[in-house]
């Protein structure tokens, strides 16, 4: 199962690249920090909890969860983080 992170800074286009993989049939995994961010503001809260600790302990839990999901399957998986 080989996993090809693809990474770099906001704006960088990371998320077009990966669009385009997924609407050509590639697994895709989006960024848990985006992730986080974009249901918090669409809750009507801040982007980031007030604590970072918070913040980082919630990419991490989702981050870990999307590794299991594709632990063990074949084809080739593309993962998205912000640099």
């Amino acid at each position: 199962m080989p996993l090809v992170v693809i990474a770099g800074p906001p704006g960088a286009g990371k998320s077009t690249l990966l669009a385009e993989l997924a609407r050509r049939g590639h697994a895709t995994v989006s960024d848990s920090a985006r992730d986080v961010i974009v249901e918090r503001k669409a809750a009507g809260l801040v982007p980031r909890p007030s604590a970072a600790a918070a913040f980082a302990r919630e990419v991490y839990r989702r981050d870990l969860e999307k590794y299991r999901a594709v632990v063990g399957k074949s084809g080739l998986f593309f993962f998205e983080r912000t640099a």
